[in-house]
């Protein structure tokens, strides 16, 4: 499917007005293939041709996925200074600044999407997400639970105020949370989780439905519910499988 997109998109690469476009078009689909450094050499080619907002968050976006947050926080830093972006380059940008453990500046840029669009649980969940790694601990369920409120199905805050119950010993409710989770029909399959991840309980990128499973894992295993602890880690081993075959395939 990704190779018949790509030749569409190729089709139009002598279209000199619109060849930032192109470029764009090729880059995420790259991107969709977890093939970055095409994507970022095509993102480049974009930006170099229109350094519009637009082109600029979509390689931040790459950088991001990347790990290379300075890159993708320079990039977000030039779209919003162009003045005309939507709110949620904010709380992306916010993500950006959680990942590299700029806590502070996370929490303002959330708070930002969120006085621009208080409508969108999205920037209440970067801002929550940011709070519980400063520490912030209460704030972060207030933010959780108001974007629960919400969107009561919202699986970001079920996962992010599950994992926060569960860092602060209240394993029934990160048991809870987990569950209404990965009961609500919204968390994507493994393998679809290029904008839908969490930093799993090791530390490292994972989907979040995998995440999910982690943390009801190690809820189970501090109320010493072996039998229920075991289903999950078995899910998320078999998640974790599935995503990197998935990727596996569709990089090759």
């Amino acid at each position: 499917m990704y190779e018949k997109l790509l030749v569409v998109a190729a089709r139009g690469t002598d279209a000199k007005d619109d060849q930032a476009s192109i470029f764009s078009t090729q880059s995420y689909l790259r991107r969709r293939q977890h093939r970055y450094v095409e994507a970022l050499s095509l993102s480049n080619r974009a930006v170099a041709l229109n350094a519009s907002d637009y082109y600029l968050v979509t390689r931040a976006l790459i950088n991001e996925d990347q790990g290379n947050y300075n890159a993708a926080l320079a990039d977000f830093d030039r779209a919003l200074a162009q003045g005309n972006g939507p709110y949620w380059y904010y709380h992306r940008r916010s993500r950006a600044h959680t990942a590299a453990g700029h806590t502070e500046a996370a929490i303002a840029d959330a708070s930002q999407s969120i006085k621009l669009n208080s409508k969108d649980p999205d920037g209440l969940v970067m801002r929550a997400d940011a709070e519980m790694k400063a520490d912030r601990d209460q704030e972060a369920l207030v933010d959780y639970s108001k974007a629960l409120e919400m969107e009561p199905a919202c699986p970001q805050a079920l996962g992010g105020r599950a994992a926060l119950y569960e860092k602060n010993g209240e394993h029934q409710k990160a048991i809870d949370d987990a569950t209404k989770a990965l009961k609500s029909g919204h968390l994507k399959p493994a393998r679809h989780f290029d904008d839908d991840y969490k930093i799993d309980v090791a530390g490292g990128k994972m989907p979040l439905t995998i995440v999910t499973y982690q943390i009801r894992c190690k809820a189970y295993k501090a109320l010493e519910k072996g039998a229920q602890a075991a289903i999950d880690a078995a899910a998320a081993t078999k998640g974790e499988q599935e995503w990197r075959r998935f990727i596996n395939l569709i990089a090759n």
